[in-house]
């Protein structure tokens, strides 16, 4: 990346840090929270020219840890001789959220079990720098979950393909398919 690159996302990052706060304080009540990026990535795109697809991926990012580290994730289990919670709990606690935001359908449940999000999430519990997303993934597994599963989100649902096939046989249904090849 160019250093004029580099000094085009500082300044992306920091216009979207400081939108993501006035928009946090126009809304005292905490409604609208989490806050979503893509309002923010639009007016940023067009002030600076940008394609929107570009300005998002930058602008999401800073809102996956603004948004996580003002939901820190509540662990089970504390060691009594580190005073942390142990891997174990951290793992329940990523499972607990994930799957919550699988099985809702209140888009502020769902947006906040995103990996990316539960990485800052993991660590404002933890008061720890963020994990990697790969790590959560691990956290998660190990707590049982099943990534093929796990889908939150507007992506391609390309970790959690064993939900496609119940995707596919929604559709089929509100089309009054009963799946059978009789007519």
């Amino acid at each position: 990346m160019s250093a004029i690159a580099k000094e085009l996302v500082s300044i992306l990052r920091a216009a979207a840090r400081k939108l993501y706060l006035a928009e946090e304080k126009a809304d005292a009540s905490g409604e609208g929270f989490p806050y979503s990026p893509v309002s923010t990535a639009r007016t940023l795109a067009a002030e600076y020219g940008l394609p929107f697809e570009r300005v998002e991926a930058y602008v999401s990012r800073v809102y996956w840890a603004e948004n996580g580290s003002r939901a820190p994730l509540d662990f089970d289990y504390v060691s009594r001789k580190t005073g942390l919670p142990t891997t174990a709990s951290v793992a329940r606690a990523v499972r607990k959220a994930r799957d919550a935001a699988v099985r809702s359908n209140d888009p502020k449940v769902s947006t906040l079990g995103r990996w990316g999000i539960l990485r800052y999430r993991v660590s404002a519990g933890l008061g720890l720098p963020p994990y990697s997303e790969a790590t959560i993934k691990r956290l998660y597994e190990a707590a049982g979950g099943d990534r093929t599963l796990s889908y939150t989100g507007r992506g391609t649902r390309a970790e959690a393909y064993a939900t496609r096939v119940v995707v596919l046989d929604d559709v089929a249904a509100s089309l009054g398919d009963d799946g059978s090849d009789e007519g």
